[in-house]
């Protein structure tokens, strides 16, 4: 059966796998994802097999050649830019640029290697040629004992990284506290509401548990970063001149992004302060902890075993940070 999909330019075929997601409710997220992926191996395609044509759609479903590209994202050799958790001068970029040049490249998360292999057998059904890639076995990283993962989190807490702003790095380590303090999954904690956040009684309400936080410590980061929450969103006053990007919107979500998202062609620049990624995250605590501990430290090896939560219908109802 003829499909004229494969000969056509990979580009424009792109364009049209993404606009049909769209037709078929897909989210922005996931639009954006199935394109920056495709983009990516595009581009390593052309540079891998050097050929003196454009590339057409069918040459991206080749197997051995999409293997061998999501082997490559995987060991770090596709990243398209330099790991960053917020807004650098000119010559802190240029340290940083001349620093990851003697570096190894980090290499991908395996929820990264699923998802790109998830955006190839998705393009190669639209293509009518399905690849059937297997998706990459999770690892089971070892956790940070109980009192390491508190001491790496105490300087977390202490020591902001050069280069980091200040509300990136407030949000950074109020995410790490909480990870240690319930020994949840970033993806559990992810789409945390203020009003589950109670800083009076010091706790934090995931689903049906209660989760006590430690005052010293994740009551005062959270403190801190919900307050830069408020000033971003312009949900609090300061005198009479309202303060932050969206000038009186209130957010509910907890993880905010701190600057303005990057300009992509075809899409609107997002604004700061509305809620985050969960790859926004990852990659900001990549970054502080590489510049603390001279290596990433994975988010999930912060999750050393908490205290037993207590159901949520056994406590008298929380006052919400809201």
């Amino acid at each position: 059966m003829p499909r004229p999909l494969l000969r056509r330019p990979a580009r424009s075929v792109i364009t049209e796998f993404v606009d049909d997601l769209d037709k078929r409710g897909r989210g922005m997220e996931t639009r954006r994802q199935r394109e920056g992926y495709l983009t990516e191996y595009l581009g390593w395609a052309q540079q891998t097999l050097g050929l003196d044509r454009p590339l057409r759609a069918g040459d991206l479903v080749d197997e051995e050649l999409a293997l061998r590209w999501l082997e490559a994202a995987a060991a770090g050799g596709t990243r398209r830019r330099f790991p960053s958790a917020g807004r650098r001068s000119e010559t802190e970029l240029a340290h940083s640029r001349a620093d990851e040049a003697a570096r190894e490249p980090l290499q991908a998360s395996v929820p990264a290697g699923a998802a790109r292999t998830t955006t190839l057998n998705t393009f190669s059904r639209f293509l009518g040629c399905p690849l059937n890639l297997r998706l990459p076995l999770p690892v089971d990283h070892p956790r940070l004992a109980p009192l390491e993962a508190r001491q790496k989190l105490r300087r977390i807490a202490d020591q902001r990284p050069t280069g980091m702003t200040e509300p990136c790095w407030q949000r950074t380590a109020a995410l790490a506290a909480l990870v240690v303090d319930t020994g949840l999954s970033v993806g559990a904690l992810f789409p945390l509401r203020k009003s589950e956040v109670d800083l009076r009684e010091g706790t934090v309400t995931i689903g049906e548990d209660v989760f006590e936080l430690d005052p010293e410590t994740t009551v005062l980061l959270l403190r801190q970063w919900l307050k830069t929450h408020a000033l971003l969103t312009g949900h609090s006053d300061d005198g009479e001149e309202k303060t932050g990007y969206l000038k009186g919107g209130e957010v509910m979500e907890v993880w905010i992004t701190v600057h303005p998202g990057p300009t992509r062609r075809g899409h609107p620049t997002r604004p700061a302060a509305l809620p985050a990624a969960l790859r926004t995250l990852h990659v900001a605590h990549q970054e502080l902890t590489r510049q603390l501990f001279d290596e990433p430290v994975r988010l999930g090896k912060f999750r050393a075993e908490p205290p037993s939560p207590r159901p949520a219908e056994q406590q008298e109802p929380a006052e919400s940070v809201a």
